[in-house]
């Protein structure tokens, strides 16, 4: 008797253990099935936040009006054109003859000087590197200057500066083209070191061929009255070619 009790013992307690387990297996699917669920809506949340964002990002990369209107604008300033062309034409070493007269009608003093020009900033300017022995009334005298030349597309002029050892300051000179477009004609204004007052300084400069330049200076005299100080005629060593190997 005692044997049946044990044996009907453990078949309930294996009962008990088989409905335990029935019960447990629902409970742990309904447990994963809740958090698949929360995983799907998230990302279905999350695929919807994306796709409602996407045309604002879209948006953001596009330009608007204003900001196409603007990057036309720096484009055109931006872009060498037509004029530096011209000036890509001084690009190469000139071998210089120079007169300057240091009054009206007096006899001008004569010497030499070389100048290279160089192509910058993809053909945007131009360097010029000039050396010479000046002759000014006295014995001749060590001359080394520098310049720059480029052409503004916003203001439509061309800009320059000029400094040298004669002197510590910088001229700045704009200008324009004439209508032949073989001379450039450019002002700089600029306070006399000698009497302390406000003068200017007037560059031509002019192609007279391929390989041939003037570059004329004239400056107030004493009435007033511009005259010429300086003349360079300008002859470019090697030739036309030489000048366009130089521009690359």
């Amino acid at each position: 008797m005692k044997r049946v009790t044990t044996v009907a013992s453990l078949l309930a307690l294996c009962s008990v253990g088989l409905m335990a387990s029935a019960f447990a297996q629902p409970a742990k699917d309904m447990k994963d099935a809740a958090k698949d669920a929360t995983k799907n809506a998230e990302k279905t949340a999350k695929d919807a936040a994306n796709k409602a964002a996407q045309p604002a990002k879209d948006a953001a990369k596009a330009p608007n009006a204003e900001e196409a209107a603007m990057m036309e604008a720096w484009t055109k300033a931006a872009t060498p054109g037509k004029m530096h062309e011209r000036l890509a034409k001084g690009v190469g070493t000139w071998e210089g003859k120079c007169k300057s007269w240091m009054a009206p009608g007096a006899t001008p003093e004569e010497w030499t000087c070389t100048s290279t020009v160089t192509s910058i900033l993809g053909g945007r300017f131009t360097t010029n590197e000039t050396k010479g022995m000046m002759s000014m009334g006295g014995p001749p005298m060590p001359f080394e200057g520098h310049g720059t030349a480029g052409y503004n597309n916003t203001t439509q002029k061309f800009e320059s500066t000029w400094m040298d050892n004669m002197g510590t300051m910088t001229l700045f000179f704009t200008g324009t083209l004439d209508a032949d477009g073989t001379t450039i004609t450019t002002t700089a204004h600029f306070t006399d070191c000698i009497t302390n007052k406000e003068t200017h300084m007037k560059n031509v400069e002019k192609i007279t061929g391929p390989d041939t330049m003037t570059l004329e200076m004239y400056a107030p005299g004493p009435d007033g009255k511009e005259f010429k100080m300086m003349e360079i005629a300008y002859t470019r060593k090697g030739g036309e070619k030489a000048g366009e190997k130089a521009k690359h």
